[in-house]
C-alpha cells in the first residue's frame, strides 16, 4: 500500500520522515509516540528475584526487602514460571493459611502466571495487565510460561514512564465508589485519548485502549446496577445473560463518546418463568443504560438500548429475530439493522453472544442469497464524491455545506467489511480494520483491502480529532476550511472507499 500512503503525508508520509519524527517523539517520553509497534523492555534478568519453590517465605522475604523488590518469581529447575508472590501476598494469603515462616513460598503464590514476551508491544503490556487485573507481567523466552524467564514488568514501571496511562485510569475506574466518581474518570479517559490522537499514536493502539476503558466503566455500570436492583428487592439475575455492545462500541471504535447501541441476550428460562425473567431483564437493562447515560454516553435516537423491551430477549427470540432478518431481507431495511451484525460481549456470560453467532452464520450458510441483499444494502449509502471528484455536500438544514464523514465514507467501508467478514465465516472479529486484516489473509485482492483498512483508520482519526476540536461527534467537517494536504489524504481515501464498492457489486452481481 506505498502507493496509497504516499498521497497522505499528514499522517503517513515517507518512511525516513515517520523514523525521525518517531525518534523525537520517542527521545523525548518513552511512551509518548506509543505505538502498536513500539517495544517496552522489561528489567533484565539479574534484576530478578526468582528461586524454587521450596524457598522459604522467611528466604523470600528476606531478598525482597534486601533488594527493596516487590515481587519473587518462583520457578522449576528449567527457570520456568510456576508462580509469583507480591508483597500483598505475604501480608494477606499468609495469615489465611495461618503459615509460619519456615513455610514454602509456593503455598501463597499466584498461578497460572500470566506472561508475554520480551518483543511484547505497550498495547499488549497495558491491556493485559488491565485485563486480567494484575500489577506485574513475567517475561518468557517464548512468551508463555512453557520457556525460561527473561525478566518481568509492573504496573509501576510503565507509570512511572508515563503518568497518565490508560492502567491508572482503568484502577481508578475499578475503585470508583459512585455514578459521579465514574463520569469524572471517564472524562479525563477524553483527555488521555485526545493526546494520543494528537501526538500521532496508532488507531489500533487507541482503540483497544478506549475499548478496555469503556469495558471497565461498563463492568462498574452493572455493579452498581445490580446493587441498585438488589436494594428494590430484585435479587441476583435468574438466568445467565450477557450485554451486548453494538454499533462502534461492538467493533471496538468508540474513540468519542458517541450514543449507544445495546442489549441484552439472556439463557432461556425454565416454563412459566419467561416474564419474571423478561422483567427483571428490562429493568437492569435500563439500569446500566442510565449509569452510561451519566457517564457521557447519549441515547441513542434509534431507541436501539438495552433500556428498550424490544431489545432484552432470551437466545431464542434473538435467534427467531435474525432468523427473520435473513430469511426475508430487504436491502434497505437491513442498513437500520445492520448494527446488530457488530455485536460483541460487553458483561456477562459470552457463550450466549457465541451461540447467536453460530446461528447466525449457520443461517447465512442455509440462505445465500441473503449475502446479496446485504450487499446491496452496503452499497446504498452515498457515494463520497460526485463528478470531477468534488465532495457532495449535504444541501439543507443546520449541515448545509458539510460533508458527512460518517454517512459518506466510514459506513461504506464498515458495511463492507462486514458483509465480506460474514461472506468468509470469519469468527469473534468485529473490527473494521481487524476485518480487513483477516480478508487480506485469506482473499487475493490484499491490496485492496490493505488500502480499505489504512484508509479507515485514517478516517477514524480524523472524525475523532474533528470531534475534539468542536465538542461534537466529529461526523460534519467543511471542505473549505480543509488544508491542501488534508483535502488531498480525504480524497485518497475516497478511492478506497470507491474500489471496495465496486469490489462488491462484482463479487455479488449487485448494482
Amino acid at each position: 500500500a506505498r502507493g496509497f500512503a504516499a498521497g497522505m503525508p499528514v499522517i503517513h508520509g515517507q518512511e525516513e520522515v515517520n523514523a525521525a519524527r518517531e525518534a523525537y517523539f520517542l527521545s523525548r517520553s518513552p511512551v509518548l509516540f506509543m505505538r502498536t509497534e513500539d517495544v517496552l523492555i522489561p528489567n533484565p534478568v539479574e534484576d530478578l528475584l526468582k528461586g524454587p519453590a521450596e524457598t522459604t517465605l522467611r528466604e523470600a522475604a528476606r531478598l525482597m526487602k534486601e533488594r527493596s523488590f516487590g515481587s519473587f518469581i518462583i520457578v522449576d529447575e528449567s527457570g520456568r514460571p510456576l508462580g509469583i508472590a507480591t508483597e500483598s501476598d505475604f501480608v494477606r494469603r499468609a495469615p489465611e493459611l495461618n503459615l509460619n515462616w519456615d513455610s514454602p513460598v509456593s503455598q501463597i503464590m499466584s498461578r497460572p502466571v500470566i506472561t508475554i514476551g520480551r518483543g511484547a508491544t505497550a498495547a499488549q503490556l497495558i491491556i493485559a495487565m488491565s485485563r486480567h487485573k494484575i500489577d506485574h507481567l513475567v517475561v518468557t523466552e517464548d512468551g508463555t510460561s512453557d520457556s525460561p524467564v527473561q525478566g518481568i514488568i509492573s504496573q509501576r514501571d510503565i507509570l512511572l514512564m508515563h503518568g497518565n496511562n490508560p492502567a491508572v485510569l482503568v484502577r481508578r475506574l475499578r475503585e470508583a465508589r459512585n455514578v459521579e466518581a465514574l463520569a469524572r474518570i471517564r472524562n479525563r479517559a477524553d483527555e488521555l485519548i485526545h493526546n494520543y490522537l494528537r501526538q500521532e499514536v496508532s488507531i489500533p493502539f487507541i482503540a483497544a485502549v478506549a475499548t478496555e476503558i469503556n469495558d471497565t466503566l461498563l463492568h462498574k455500570a452493572f455493579n452498581f446496577s445490580l446493587a441498585r436492583l438488589e436494594r428494590e428487592g430484585l435479587k441476583k439475575p435468574p438466568v445467565s445473560f450477557c450485554w451486548l455492545s453494538l454499533g462502534s462500541e461492538g467493533r471496538g471504535e468508540q474513540l468519542r463518546r458517541t450514543d449507544q447501541d445495546n442489549a441484552i441476550v439472556y439463557e432461556d428460562p425454565p416454563e412459566g418463568e419467561e416474564e419474571q425473567a423478561a422483567r427483571y431483564f428490562q429493568k437492569l437493562g435500563a439500569a446500566v443504560v442510565d449509569v452510561l447515560l451519566q457517564c457521557g454516553f447519549a441515547r441513542c435516537p434509534g431507541d436501539i438500548m438495552a433500556s428498550n423491551p424490544k431489545w432484552v430477549k432470551p437466545l431464542s427470540g434473538w435467534k427467531q429475530q435474525f432468523t427473520e432478518w435473513i430469511e426475508f431481507p430487504d436491502s434497505e431495511g437491513l442498513i437500520g439493522v445492520s448494527i446488530f451484525f457488530d455485536f460483541r460481549p460487553g458483561y456477562g456470560d459470552s457463550r450466549l453472544a457465541d451461540a447467536l453467532t453460530a446461528h447466525i452464520l449457520e443461517a447465512i450458510s442455509e440462505r445465500k442469497s441473503f449475502l446479496n441483499f446485504f450487499a446491496q444494502s452496503a452499497l446504498r449509502h452515498p457515494s463520497p464524491t460526485g463528478f470531477f471528484g468534488k465532495f457532495i455536500l449535504e444541501e439543507k438544514g443546520g449541515k448545509k455545506d458539510a460533508f458527512d464523514l460518517k454517512a459518506r465514507a466510514m459506513r461504506p467501508l464498515d458495511h463492507a467489511a462486514r458483509v465480506l467478514a460474514y461472506a468468509n465465516n470469519i469468527r469473534g472479529v468485529t473490527n473494521t480494520i481487524k476485518r480487513y486484516e483477516q480478508l487480506t489473509a485469506i482473499l487475493p485482492d490484499k491490496k485492496l483491502f490493505r488500502e480499505a483498512s489504512l484508509a479507515y483508520e485514517i478516517l477514524l482519526r480524523y472524525r475523532a480529532l474533528n470531534g475534539f476540536r468542536n465538542e461534537d461527534s466529529g461526523r460534519y467537517i467543511f471542505p473549505k476550511k480543509l488544508t491542501r494536504i488534508e483535502r488531498k489524504t480525504l480524497e485518497t481515501c475516497f478511492v478506497a472507499v470507491e474500489r471496495v464498492q465496486q469490489y462488491l457489486k462484482n463479487m455479488f452481481r449487485v448494482s
